[in-house]
This record gives structure tokens, sequence and C-alpha cells, in this order.
């Protein structure tokens, strides 16, 4: 499992992540936001634009729950990704 940071998706740094999709041929985007209107799909649109030979399957995303965001820590928890969702996902793309 390879990572990148947001800051990735800056021009200059497009490569890195066309490099790591190479290396493992597929990409998993987790973002503490709200999947529709996130930042992770813009990056899922460049990957699937700089890299759609290389991957083996689509771009997943896990993204908070489609919620207003709770105030209460424990709520906030809930409506956040969690490592069990990373995982899930994961085992999914095997």
């Amino acid at each position: 499992m390879r990572s990148a940071e947001p800051s990735h998706a800056a021009p200059a740094r497009r490569r890195r992540n066309h490099l790591i999709v190479r290396k493992t041929n597929r990409a998993i985007i987790v973002e503490d936001d709200w999947e529709f209107g996130g930042f992770g799909g813009e990056i899922a649109a460049l990957i699937q634009e700089h890299a759609f030979d290389d991957l083996d399957g689509p771009v997943l995303r896990c993204s908070g729950a489609d919620v207003p965001m709770p105030y209460a820590h424990a709520l906030e928890q809930a409506a956040l990704p969690q490592e069990a969702d990373v995982i899930r996902l994961v085992k999914s793309m095997v």
C-alpha cells in the first residue's frame, strides 16, 4: 500500500499519483468530507484521466457520511470514515 498527500493534486506533483497507481494498479481516496463535491472527487478524476490504463479497477472513495456534521464528538466520529471502513474497501479490491 502506498499513500499520497492531497498536495499531490497540484499540477507539478500529479506524476507522483500516476507513479503510485502504476505500481499498485489500484487507488482508494480517503477524505473526511462528504463524498459529493469533495476534494477526493477531483483527485479521483485526475487519476482516472491520467492513469486510466494502469488501473485494474475503479477508483474507490471512502468519505464521511452524507449527514450534517454533528457537534458531539461521538457522533462526529460516527460520521467520519474510520479505519474499519478503509480496511473493508481494501479487502473488496483484492
